[in-house]
């Protein structure tokens, strides 16, 4: 039986991908620090959603093919301890802090993000290395790290041209971070790199945009399996954050001009991208293999607002799109969409939300699902007050 370590398991995506795999006939260990549970409560939310505990999450899962351990990713002996005992043969790392927000709170708040995510990262590099080098890695990455320019991104690497001379040498496409949390995502792409090039490690990053929803075909309405559905100024994505304004009855709040394109993904379509890596695990060959897992819808953030608002009138919800101060003091030159080359990843389970119809017809099912637990909504932690660039 395949072995399968998910590092975060109690997260937005670990625990969704843990659901997706649940079912196989695989061995799943995973580990968690409850970091994601934490650093909302701390900011005074909490998941729209109810959540179980993670262990009460286990027990209804009613498998005996999983076991879960409280453990830091950052502490070395403890990681190198399960990598030597438990020997994956596939490891997904699903345990970042996630939030380019909180990452710019203030000094603590960004030296935590640096150390969680790459101390983390570092120590999985090294297990790997030292206990288990046939492993396959699956590291989660960002379109956040690419600098955004007018041409298309390449998959990782890519032979620049300046001045009429094209570089014999393949070298990363350029990244350029607006916040702290990008920036230790671009730092990890490069350890990534190292551990590939020097160990001859086989290393998948998936680079993805936004992802949105909180059911995939796997847990469906079962309450007991949730994932989390954050929606705070800190871990809620934009769209989380327009659909419980849509909820409450207030305006949609769209900051700056509404311009910044961003592309949106589905949790159903992506969970089940990310497990198909591991279904196909053995195409994957030594070396550091980037996917731009890029969606394929994108819309400017107006146009999102927008969009909720017309799939919340079907619940029978009226609300209205609002322009105000970007508080955040947004670059308008990073305005652009990042056009990326995209391999899309074939699986026999694919979830399609290939058109903007699909994706609306998956947001109208999201908003009316949601409708149901608005109440535990903490109504003060919604509009963003941070400020980046002061």
């Amino acid at each position: 039986m395949k072995k399968i370590l998910i590092l975060g398991i109690d997260g937005y995506l670990g625990w969704s991908v843990t659901k997706s795999l649940i079912a196989g006939d695989y061995i799943i260990l995973g580990i968690d620090s409850g970091l994601r549970r934490k650093l909302v409560n701390e900011v005074g939310s909490d998941s729209l959603t109810p959540i179980q505990s993670l262990s009460d999450r286990v027990k209804e899962t009613r498998r005996e093919n999983i076991t879960v351990e409280q453990v830091d990713i950052c502490n070395t002996t403890k990681i190198f301890e399960i990598f030597e005992r438990f020997s994956p043969d596939i490891v997904f790392n699903c345990a970042q802090q996630a939030s380019a927000p909180y990452s710019m709170i203030g000094v603590n708040e960004a030296n935590f993000t640096l150390t969680n995510n790459e101390v983390g990262n570092m120590n999985v590099l090294w297990a790997i290395k030292q206990f288990c080098r046939d492993a396959l890695y699956v590291k989660l990455g960002s379109f956040g790290e690419y600098a955004s320019t007018n041409i298309e991104v390449p998959e990782g690497y890519f032979a620049p041209e300046y001045k009429g001379k094209k570089s014999d040498t393949l070298i990363p496409f350029p990244r350029k971070s607006g916040d702290f949390y990008h920036a230790s995502k671009s730092n990890d792409s490069n350890y990534l790199a190292v551990a590939a090039d020097c160990w001859n490690l086989r290393i998948v990053e998936l680079m993805q945009s936004t992802i949105f929803g909180c059911r995939t075909s796997e847990i469906d309405n079962e309450e007991k399996l949730l994932t989390r559905f954050d929606y705070d100024q800190y871990f809620g994505t934009v769209i989380n954050r327009f659909i419980v304004q849509a909820l409450l009855g207030r305006p949609l709040t769209v900051y700056g001009k509404g311009t910044h394109r961003t592309g949106v993904m589905s949790l159903a379509q992506s969970v089940s991208e990310i497990t198909s890596i591991f279904r196909t695990a053995e195409k994957y060959t030594a070396g550091h293999t980037v996917i731009n897992n890029s969606p394929s819808v994108d819309f400017t953030v107006k146009e999102l607002a927008d969009l909720v608002s017309e799939c919340a009138k079907q619940c029978g919800i009226n609300c209205v799109t609002q322009i105000t101060l970007d508080q955040r003091g947004f670059d308008p030159r990073n305005e652009s969409k990042i056009s990326a080359a995209q391999r899309r990843i074939q699986t026999s389970n694919l979830v399609k939300v290939e058109s903007k119809d699909d994706f609306a017809l998956y947001l109208a099912g999201e908003i009316k699902f949601l409708q149901q637990y608005i109440s535990r909504c903490n109504k003060d932690t919604i509009n963003p007050t941070l400020e980046w660039r002061k």
